[in-house]
């Protein structure tokens, strides 16, 4: 049996002092400085302390930083901890272990020191596809340096679709990663929150809770009312709501039992019989109402007012009933959400964009001077503000917009992305790719992917759920006529994805490829 006795007793010095042949412990002379990440295969391994086979046939001896399970013939990566002339102390990289000596190249090309964000940075945009030369690779470094507490993969890929790396947009990426980006579900939360909090004000009393000034309560509805008051009811569209009947009317969402409440309660504010006849029927529309309820509480403003009693009676009788917080929050929704039908105008959704930059800039100033309770309307505001900026900067770079949807009892988030190759359609074989995607109630998360070219068409659906799929197969055949009446040659699959699958990634990575951008019908200004 040969046994290397040097190595045995060898095993019995400190790790520091483990320097035999061509093995060295000093990572000063290795060039292993802090932060240092290096790859090697381990050939010795004694309580905490190994020696590593490195590049080149040299080997280290280091000191393990805390408990850590390694074999020997293991290859894996580890990151420099301490380095002096006396001792080197190390940590595995846990996601590097085998296969980042590409990326390392990279970075050594660029003159980047291998720490883990930096081979993270890296990684990821090779993972991207994006150029890894010298200058993109050292721009690169910079943004990441510049925000340490940023995640590298956001940071990479905020530079990846063109927007300038900044805090703000990198926590708007945050949220358009995480799923928190989502306009419809902030426009139905604050058309909540805005009434219950009105209505808990005119419960207490007022915006300080003090209970003494009721005026200050009847001038925040009336500024709401501002607010949102002109795209409650165009003078020229009166006509139209009168007529619309039921389908635009308070019996939508207020119960009969509601209607008649509510219709008392006006009577407190002068509000003409007739009015209130129809208040109670429930054959008005919530824009007319409010838009009446609006002139009432200018001409309380006026001075016009009999009392202070008068004007508490109005307070307690109205602004904070049950009834109006209803009527308000479908006031409120009716202003910021679209019906499909409205889709169909080709400037509906730039007025609509154009009307929530405006309100909700309006909307955040008023709650924000408030204080109190109403600070927190402002934050939601100026968050919701914020994704809609977002939104437009990737509008911008290319065919993507999120359409807030109102539908029959529901609000949908929906999202559309349209992609083309602007060569090829310019020699006349150009595809067009589209991805529109919808959160609904009943039938979950649908992707709805299309191909087009000339006039053939091909569809497919693709739900999380087995059931949903199932309804929609068989009822697909009804779109598959209306499409074939238009002239369209169709072919559609329904399909089951993986809960996992991110249709966002796919159409991004689409996107901003080698491919250029088309610009949808519409814009989104603001």
């Amino acid at each position: 049996m040969n046994i290397e006795y040097s190595r045995i007793m060898n095993l019995f010095k400190p790790a520091e002092q483990q320097v035999s042949g061509g093995r060295e412990s000093s990572g000063v002379m290795n060039g292993l400085a802090a932060d240092k990440i290096f790859a090697g295969e381990v050939i010795d391994i004694l309580n905490n302390s190994v020696v590593i086979a490195m590049e080149g046939g040299r080997t280290i001896s280091a000191r393990l930083e805390g408990a850590v399970d390694l074999y020997i013939g293991q290859r894996i990566s580890f990151q420099v901890k301490q380095s002096s002339r006396e001792q080197i102390v190390i940590s595995p990289v846990a996601d590097y272990r085998t296969n980042n000596s590409a990326f390392m190249r990279v970075l050594e090309a660029a003159g980047i020191p291998s720490g883990e964000r930096a081979l993270e940075m890296a990684k990821a945009m090779m993972e991207k596809k994006m150029p890894v030369d010298m200058r993109a690779v050292q721009e690169m470094h910079r943004s990441v340096s510049g925000f340490p507490d940023s995640d590298v993969n956001s940071i990479v890929s905020v530079r990846k679709l063109g927007l300038p790396v900044t805090g703000k947009n990198l926590e708007s990426f945050e949220r358009y990663r995480n799923y928190e980006h989502r306009i419809a579900m902030e426009i139905e939360n604050l058309a909540g929150k805005i009434p219950e909090m009105l209505e808990s004000m005119g419960a207490g009393g007022s915006f300080d809770g003090s209970g003494s000034n009721q005026a200050g309560m009847i001038e925040m509805n009336s500024k709401i009312l501002d607010i949102f008051g002109g795209s409650f009811l165009p003078e020229n569209e009166a006509e139209s709501w009168k007529k619309a009947g039921a389908e635009t009317g308070l019996g939508r969402f207020l119960e009969p039992s509601e209607r008649e409440t509510l219709a008392g309660r006006l009577e407190t504010l002068g509000v003409p019989e007739g009015i209130r006849e129809r208040v109670a029927g429930g054959g008005i529309s919530e824009k007319e109402l409010l838009t009446i309820l609006k002139a009432s509480c200018q001409k309380w403003q006026s001075g016009q007012a009999e009392s202070e009693t008068a004007m508490k009676m109005v307070l307690e009788n109205l602004f904070g009933s049950p009834e109006y917080a209803k009527l308000l929050k479908e006031g409120i929704r009716s202003s910021w959400l679209v019906s499909p039908g409205e889709i169909a105008d080709e400037k509906g959704l730039e007025e609509l964009y154009d009307r929530l930059d405006r309100q909700t800039k309006s909307l955040n100033l008023v709650m924000d001077q408030a204080g109190g309770p109403a600070r927190e309307i402002a934050k939601q505001a100026g968050s919701l503000r914020d994704n809609l900026d977002f939104m437009n900067q990737l509008n911008q770079l290319f065919a993507y917009i999120q359409i807030p949807l109102r539908l029959r009892n529901q609000t949908v988030h929906s999202e559309l992305y349209v992609y083309t190759d602007k060569k090829k359609l310019a020699q006349g074989d150009g595809d067009i790719s589209i991805l529109l995607h919808l959160d609904m109630d009943a039938l979950g998360s649908v992707d709805i992917h299309v191909q087009m070219s000339g006039k053939n068409m091909n569809m497919r659906f693709s739900f999380e759920d087995g059931e949903s799929a199932r309804i929609v197969k068989e009822s697909i055949g009804q779109l598959e006529g209306r499409l074939e009446a238009k002239g369209y040659h169709t072919d559609f699959s329904v399909e089951t994805r993986d809960k996992t699958a991110d249709y966002r990634e796919e159409f991004l990575d689409l996107c901003c490829g080698e491919g250029s951008m088309k610009k949808y019908a519409f814009d989104v200004r603001m």
